[in-house]
């Protein structure tokens, strides 16, 4: 048989007739929506309807004369918050709130909650009467849409930067159109001019020459700018053997043949296979071109790790570069050394855009007359 409960809560001794009283507390009794029950001045429970039944899990008879703090997570109960809202509801007539609370099974659910202290006549306070409301669904779904903004928001920023990078590329473009590619123009068109000029056969052969050369030099800029737009396009990441490629692309050297090249150990990857052999021919071939003249090249490839990525370092003995200009190695058309070494100047920007497009990045460490040595950083998860 079910404990008897109390027909009557100290807290209504101020109702002032019996059947106003029963009428009230046989209203809230059928509430389903919202728990709604009266706790003595400590805080333990006098009266339980259905709605609390059904949002707090205990029945009338297993929670009434328990002390609220059990509807409490145990770091809130530690923290002395359920003492903390008696206080609240006690000194300034209410307490709300929305936080978690704990049903019977053990489960969570999110409550928006009203405390109510219950004063007779003379202001002193008898109880309290203490709603709730179950807002987990609410709740849910505002988190729900906290990770979607902050991951619109990521994705944003993302293609902010992405379009940052992009409009920096199409000012270099610009500059690379109205300099770079326009000074081999003009060469041709004033050589071609002085072909034509009345007198001018002797010097025919030499300004073909010099035309054919201008040429050359747009053929190979324009050539440059289609490298890396192209290093923009990916094929699909694959489980790819970095030795495999890196063996692969010093076959393919005409130059490496008269070179030195150590290839040790190298991670396997997931990359797109033909940007990959970009970058490692495009580092291999720039240490062939920067050998000395004296020495023969040697370039060393190792691998390991630094920091949660996969590291790869291309070493060479070659002339080097002044560190005063890693800012510059890695932009378009920024040429170091003169035009004795030709080249359009594109091909390491190409590889820092291979190595963005993998989540990496690519550092370089060279002093002059010592050689250079270019380290590719692969994230883990590429692996």
């Amino acid at each position: 048989m079910e404990p008897h409960l109390p027909t009557q809560a100290p807290v209504f001794s101020s109702v002032e007739s019996e059947d106003s009283l029963r009428i009230l507390r046989d209203a809230i009794a059928c509430i389903e929506d919202y728990a709604i029950f009266t706790l003595d001045p400590e805080g333990r429970v006098l009266t339980w309807n259905k709605g609390a039944e059904r949002i707090k899990g205990y029945a009338p008879w297993e929670i009434v004369g328990k002390h609220f703090s059990v509807f409490y997570l145990e770091e809130d109960r530690n923290a002395g918050k359920p003492e903390q809202a008696l206080a609240a509801a006690r000194k300034h007539g209410k307490f709300e709130d929305e936080t978690w609370r704990m049903r019977k099974d053990g489960s969570r659910f999110w409550a928006s909650l009203v405390l109510t202290a219950i004063r007779d006549d003379e202001g002193r306070v008898r109880g309290f009467l203490k709603v709730t409301r179950d807002l987990t669904e609410r709740r849910l779904a505002e988190e729900r849409l906290e990770r979607l903004v902050l991951e619109r928001t990521k994705e944003l920023h993302a293609r902010t930067e992405d379009l940052i990078e992009k409009n920096q590329e199409l000012e270099q473009f610009c500059h690379i159109a109205s300099h770079d590619l326009q000074e081999p123009l003009r060469k041709i068109l004033n050589y071609s001019e002085m072909l034509d000029a009345p007198g001018n056969e002797p010097f025919r052969k030499d300004h073909l020459a010099r035309v054919r050369k201008a040429a050359e030099k747009m053929k190979t800029l324009i050539g440059g700018l289609l490298d890396f737009s192209r290093a923009d396009r990916t094929e699909g990441f694959l489980t790819v053997d970095t030795r495999e490629i890196l063996v692969s692309v010093i076959d393919d050297l005409e130059a490496a043949k008269q070179a030195q090249i150590l290839v040790g150990p190298m991670p396997v990857l997931r990359a797109d296979a033909l940007l990959l052999r970009q970058l490692f021919q495009n580092l291999i071939a720039n240490s062939l071109k920067f050998a000395k003249k004296d020495e023969r090249c040697r370039i060393d490839v190792a691998s390991g790790e630094r920091d949660g990525f996969h590291e790869i370092r291309v070493r060479d003995n070659g002339i080097g570069f002044d560190p005063a200009y890693l800012d510059k190695i890695f932009k378009p058309f920024q040429r170091l050394h003169t035009n004795e070494y030709g080249g359009s100047g594109i091909g390491l920007a190409i590889c820092s855009k291979i190595m963005h497009k993998h989540g990496g990045r690519i550092l370089a460490e060279s002093r002059p007359g010592e050689g250079a040595t270019f380290i590719l950083l692969f994230p883990k998860g590429s692996s």
